[in-house]
């Protein structure tokens, strides 16, 4: 069996290795691409004025008060150690803490099929990680019915 061949990553290829991943791909004249893997919206970028890198970024559906920001930074260090994810807290005008999550593959070489459809496959996975975690340290409040 031949191995495919390595080419330049273009807007098409990442379509398609998205279209395999998700139903639905919403992308945009800048590069940005949008999914849904896993429940949660996936954003995908391929710049033309960055073309030997793939960002693969998310947000947490939740925000949380400030009060939470000392276990919070303890949760984002630990997903940071790693050095694959980028995990970042900012602080909402409403002052209630903010969570993205993104990781980078450097793609200047170009990819194989296979090489491009496993690395956004794996980049989905440790997204979607990231986020059941914080989910599971932080889980959602009881639902208080007001009379």
């Amino acid at each position: 069996m031949l191995a495919q061949p390595v080419v330049p990553v273009t807007s098409v290829r990442l379509v398609a290795a998205l279209t395999a991943m998700a139903p639905e791909v919403h992308s945009s004249t800048r590069g940005a691409h949008l999914v849904e893997i896993g429940g949660e919206l996936i954003r995908v970028e391929h710049r033309p004025d960055r073309p030997f890198a793939l960002l693969m970024s998310t947000r947490w559906r939740r925000r949380l008060p400030v009060d939470h920001g000392r276990k919070l930074r303890e949760l984002v260090d630990e997903l940071n150690r790693d050095g694959i994810l980028r995990t970042t807290v900012s602080v909402t005008d409403r002052g209630e803490l903010d969570v993205r999550i993104a990781l980078t593959h450097v793609v200047a070489a170009g990819a194989s099929d296979d090489q491009l459809t496993g690395w956004l496959r794996r980049g989905g996975e440790a997204l979607l990680a990231a986020l059941q975690r914080l989910d599971h340290d932080f889980p959602e409040p009881p639902f208080v019915k007001e009379d």
